[in-house]
């Protein structure tokens, strides 16, 4: 179950990198291409040398997701109020409803009957206060 749950998140985000690519290149930027410019660029970091537990990933990822969707409801008023651009505001938009989608079905997975418990509770804590899981860094930049 857990190996499809991770595929479905890995196609989902591999969609969205894709969709964010083209929003870009059809508003005359450029799409970010190689990895040293994804990590530049980056509102996550990544954690080098840290190997975490299966449930870890899934608590760290719910985490992740969570907060990209307060970066998009940022970024979603930004374009609204500051650009005025109602297209990039209803992609963000979008972006945002598929984020919050894949934290929901997280939540539930990780809520459910199994051995993960309250996981779920715990990082919705650490998403509100800016607590990093033991071991990672901040996750927002």
């Amino acid at each position: 179950m857990r190996q499809n749950l991770f595929e479905e998140q890995y196609n989902e985000l591999n969609t969205t990198v894709d969709d964010v690519a083209e929003r870009a290149r059809s508003l005359g930027g450029k799409a970010l291409g190689t990895l040293v410019e994804f990590s530049q660029q980056a509102r996550l970091k990544e954690e080098p040398g840290h190997v975490p537990s299966a449930r870890d990933m899934l608590v760290n990822l719910l985490a992740d997701h969570e907060t990209v969707i307060q970066q998009l409801r940022v970024d979603v008023e930004t374009c609204a109020d500051t650009y005025h651009d109602m297209g990039t505001n209803d992609f963000l938009t979008g972006l945002m409803e598929q984020h919050e989608k894949m934290a929901w079905m997280l939540r539930a997975f990780l809520e459910g009957p199994s051995v993960y418990g309250s996981a779920s509770a715990e990082c919705t804590r650490r998403s509100q206060t800016g607590t990093p899981e033991p071991g990672r860094t901040s996750a927002m930049r």
